[in-house]
């Protein structure tokens, strides 16, 4: 649920779906925990051969 949520209120981007998981749903900003964990989310992504 939580992370369904996040995804929502992230816009259904990969980075803002991270950001609002990472640091809260009231999250406005990408801050640089989010955004590193966000480019390490989007590389095993294109290894999967996911969209990201």
């Amino acid at each position: 649920k939580y992370l369904a949520m996040a995804r929502s209120l992230g816009g259904g981007t990969t980075c803002g779906t991270i950001l609002k998981y990472n640091a809260g749903h009231a999250a406005t900003r990408m801050n640089p925990v989010s955004a590193a964990y966000c480019g390490k989310v989007k590389v095993q992504m294109a290894a999967l051969g996911s969209p990201a």
